[in-house]
């Protein structure tokens, strides 16, 4: 990604997105619809922490994802964590672009970067937005890791970039035990799915688009799964 003026980043606080990762390998173009138009620009900060959550939190999940795809979060109140939508990061760069102090070269390359939005539908590859409290989200090559501390649902979905094998881990915990289920899938552009992940669920299979209708056409079950009781 080019340089980033302060204003930009300031208005990128303000909404809840960061720039993605250095070493982030994911850049999904497939367009995004979004979010709803009551839910703001404005988000808490995450809350939670890198370390072993199931021994900080009585209630949580954490999710794995291998392979060149999207991870998106979304919570009961239409909050997000995910890479970026363009409903999330157009107004963001509008916001910038209305600086009149920008010099001519930002303001430039500000241009390219909404028209670029416009024209693929998606800022996937531009910025991570962070709205939803408590879910640590962390983007790295090659996979994306997530740990929500609570226990509420959140819906998860799954967007792959390219044709591939993907490996997905979920795991989740409560007072008394904790499960873990492991995936192993192939997939591709324009395919999707996903499923509600929240700590007490006992049904772990995701269902996914292969046709990319917006219905779900296959149901994938874990290739490996167990329960261990807490400590």
């Amino acid at each position: 990604m080019k340089r980033i003026t302060p204003i930009l980043l300031a208005c990128l606080a303000a909404a809840g997105c960061v720039p993605p990762n250095r070493d982030d390998g994911f850049r999904a173009r497939k367009p995004l619809g979004a979010v709803p138009a009551d839910s703001g620009l404005t988000a808490p900060a995450d809350t939670a922490q890198a370390g072993d959550a199931p021994s900080r939190s009585p209630f949580g999940f954490s999710v794995e994802l291998q392979g060149a795809a999207e991870l998106h979060f979304t919570d009961e109140e239409g909050r997000h964590t995910g890479p970026a939508t363009a409903g999330e990061y157009l107004p963001v760069l509008e916001a910038a672009l209305r600086n009149p102090t920008l010099h001519e070269q930002e303001r430039a390359g500000l241009e390219r970067m909404r028209d670029q939005i416009r024209r693929t539908g998606s800022a996937s590859g531009m910025a991570v937005t962070r709205r939803i409290p408590n879910l640590d989200y962390r983007v790295r090559a090659g996979s994306v890791q997530a740990t929500y501390l609570g226990a509420d649902a959140l819906d998860m979905r799954v967007v792959p970039a390219d044709h591939a094998l993907f490996q997905l881990t979920v795991k989740t915990w409560d007072r008394e035990m904790v499960r873990t289920a492991a995936y192993s899938f192939s997939a591709g552009p324009g395919q999707e799915g996903g499923m509600d992940v929240h700590a007490l669920m006992d049904d772990m299979t995701l269902s996914w688009d292969a046709n990319g209708d917006g219905e779900p056409d296959r149901d994938i079950s874990p290739t490996r799964s167990g329960a261990d009781r807490r400590r």
